[in-house]
């Protein structure tokens, strides 16, 4: 059997030479009181014990000129008290007084009711109709020719919402598409009401619904009746 490499002198499993188990409480390893700049050993498992948990070998000696050209006008700055004060607020979460969110309330109001608001907001992440909504939307061009547009992308806001097809011929009508997934355990008649508050009638159509082949058609029509 091979003999442990600490030179202990003990004996040892094959392959189990760095494996000192075996030794009793007061035994001093070989690496004590040895570093990384004293002995290459220490320095050289350091090293590999580094790439294994980070996966990055061990960090190149930054110059100073290096670390001026990073910090630039930063470097040796004293953060004052009401700065420090600010970041510990805003890491607690309660970095905004009553008073500061009321305030930031009106003047978000006051944009909103003077249009200002509404050009910096960005365009919605998802513009084109997915393959339900593309199905749905060929059967309204078939069946009931230039009545209904695709306005999903965000182009049509309504009490705070973005129906998925509007009337363009002068009837306050829209159609939500449900998803089977995303409108999971959703109540449609909630929003069937939020639009009714404003004048707008609204039919929702569920994902499943075209796919089992239901008759859509005579439900857009029996909507269009009422």
């Amino acid at each position: 059997m091979p003999l442990c490499k600490c030179g202990c002198g003990q004996e040892v499993q094959p392959r189990r030479e760095y494996i000192y188990h075996h030794h009793r409480r007061g035994f001093a390893p070989w690496n004590k009181g040895l570093t990384n700049e004293t002995d290459n050993r220490v320095a050289l498992i350091s090293q590999k014990v580094r790439v294994f948990l980070t996966g990055r070998p061990r960090p190149v000696e930054v110059t100073e000129k290096q670390r001026a050209s990073v910090m630039g006008k930063n470097k040796g700055r004293v953060l004052g008290k009401d700065f420090r004060e600010m970041r510990r607020r805003i890491m607690l979460g309660t970095h905004q007084s009553d008073e500061e969110k009321e305030k930031r309330s009106q003047t978000m109001k006051s944009k909103i009711a003077s249009g200002e608001w509404f050009p910096t907001i960005p365009s919605y992440p998802y513009p084109k109709p997915n393959k339900t909504e593309v199905k749905l939307l060929n059967l309204l061009d078939k069946y009931f020719p230039d009545q209904y547009k695709y306005t999903g992308d965000g182009s049509v806001i309504i009490a705070g919402l973005n129906p998925d097809f509007t009337n363009c011929n002068g009837r306050k009508e829209v159609i939500e598409m449900f998803g089977d997934y995303w409108h999971k355990g959703e109540d449609p008649q909630e929003k069937i009401d939020r639009y009714a508050k404003f004048g707008f009638r609204c039919l929702v159509i569920w994902e499943k619904e075209i796919k089992s082949g239901v008759d859509v058609i005579s439900k857009i029509q029996s909507f269009r009746e009422v």
